[in-house]
């Protein structure tokens, strides 16, 4: 509380401790210029002191000076076992934030060089955070399951991912555990007891109604798995019978979900486009979940901030499908009015040549009727 409060304060106290040889102190000052709380950023000055307090064997340095070192494919082999030497150390200690440190560390597949097994080894990191009840590290360790379940098509840990999401909801990782749950990977065999709707509960669509009420990432997963029948009115645009046969067989479908509720996502969805020159066409890439001080689990030290281990769901090309839907919405009157010049506005957001084979049907169809 005292360096979110006064953090000049805190530096005078750290500085002062560190002095009289503090490990917890030298530790918290370095976090302090790492995140230049009550002095300016000193990358470099924070790495010196977090070696003081490693010296001092104090915890949260060696987890500390784990995050100012390289994270990435090629980070040197060097520094690759230095950092996997300190969270070793942690975990030993039951550190639970060191355990997933080390399983983020693990991401890329050259890391087996230096750890075998490290599939196996990530999902034993997480799941003993896991263990915790804490909502951030039950999904993080629900998210490596499911991937892992995906990649190996294994139902068994599909059905412990899902049963993780679930925990994660319950102890308050609403948005994203909801989506997660209704956006969950299909295995081509579930070959598991119990079966994939007894593990979720609800219907896919009503968790991500749920979490759409947090989330537009889950907005665009909703919408877009409504419309997404949509994609193939490309290959029967130059035949109206049977265009319209698809129409008809789309709503004779029986959908509990109201209509008005998918199109006012999709909306929301359409809008979430990144801003900037061109950026309609790229990718809307996830950000980093915010980090939080820990001051701290109930020690002295500081923690520069927890990690969950994983990144915030990714928007990637969602809007770009939504602003198609809705074009195609408005261009064939589905559910609603058909206006003809709000779907040519949709669909010149997009410059895609399924936009532009929408743009010049519309205009050849309003050209005969003349």
């Amino acid at each position: 509380m005292l360096l979110a409060g006064d953090p000049h304060g805190a530096r005078r106290l750290f500085g002062y401790l560190h002095i009289l040889g503090n490990g917890d102190a030298t530790n918290n000052l370095g976090v302090l210029y790492l995140r230049g709380r009550g002095v300016k950023r000193d990358r470099k000055r924070a790495v010196e002191l977090f070696e003081e307090a490693v010296e001092k064997k104090v915890v949260q340095a060696r987890y500390n000076l784990v995050l100012t070192i390289p994270g990435k494919f090629e980070t040197s082999d060097a520094l690759i076992k230095r950092q996997y030497a300190l969270l070793e150390e942690n975990v030993a200690l039951g550190d639970i934030p060191s355990h997933v440190l080390y399983a983020e560390r693990l991401y890329f597949q050259n890391r087996e060089r230096f750890v075998p097994n490290r599939q196996a080894k990530k999902l034993e990191l997480l799941g003993a955070a896991a263990q915790t009840g804490d909502a951030d590290y039950l999904y993080a360790y629900g998210k490596e399951l499911e991937i892992q379940a995906f990649l190996e098509d294994d139902a068994k840990k599909m059905v412990r991912a899902l049963r993780a999401y679930r925990s994660a909801f319950e102890k308050g990782q609403q948005s994203r555990a909801a989506e997660a749950l209704g956006s969950a990977r299909y295995l081509p065999e579930w070959n598991a007891e119990p079966s994939r709707e007894e593990v979720l509960g609800k219907t896919e669509t009503e968790w991500l109604i749920i979490a759409a009420e947090g989330s537009v990432t889950a907005k665009c997963h909703h919408g877009n798995r409504r419309f997404n029948w949509m994609q193939r009115t490309d290959e029967v645009l130059n035949n109206p019978s049977e265009l319209q046969e698809m129409v008809n067989q789309y709503l004779e479908q029986d959908n509990p979900t109201p209509w008005e509720l998918s199109i006012a996502h999709l909306e929301d969805c359409a809008e979430a486009m990144c801003a900037g020159s061109g950026a309609r066409l790229r990718r809307c890439e996830a950000t980093k979940l915010p980090s939080r001080l820990n001051p701290p689990f109930g020690d002295t030290a500081l923690y520069a901030r927890k990690r969950i281990g994983t990144l915030a769901a990714a928007l990637v090309n969602s809007p770009m499908w939504a602003t198609l839907y809705l074009g195609q919405i408005y261009a064939l009157g589905i559910h609603v009015e058909r206006d003809r010049a709000k779907a040519i506005t949709y669909f010149n957001r997009l410059k895609t040549p399924s936009a532009k084979a929408w743009i010049d049907h519309l205009i050849s169809h309003s050209e005969k009727r003349r």
